[in-house]
């Protein structure tokens, strides 16, 4: 029986020689080698960015406005009869 292992993959950057030192420095507080102390900065970061994009915040009064609009939709009006068709007819050809 063979054990699969996934490869890992690597990212490679250059860093000014004082920068390198100040993550070291700081790596080594923390009692993690370069590479760990890396990693788990990129992550946490790269984490907080995506969750910018991944949830969505409203203020109170944009959150009822938005439930109002989805609970009570207008009744459908011309051009969106006409859309919708447009619609129809480019996706759904019969």
């Amino acid at each position: 029986m063979s054990t699969l292992r996934k490869k890992k993959d690597n990212i490679h950057i250059r860093v000014e020689p004082e920068q390198k030192e100040d993550i070291k420095k700081a790596a080594e507080l923390l009692g993690l080698d370069l590479s760990s102390f890396v990693l788990q900065n990129s992550l946490k970061a790269a984490r907080a960015e995506l969750a910018k994009y991944e949830q969505l915040s409203l203020s109170r009064a944009d959150a009822d406005l938005f439930y109002d609009a989805i609970s009570n939709p207008p009744n459908s009006n011309k051009n969106l009869k006409s859309a919708y068709k447009k619609y129809q007819k480019a996706f759904n050809p019969e």
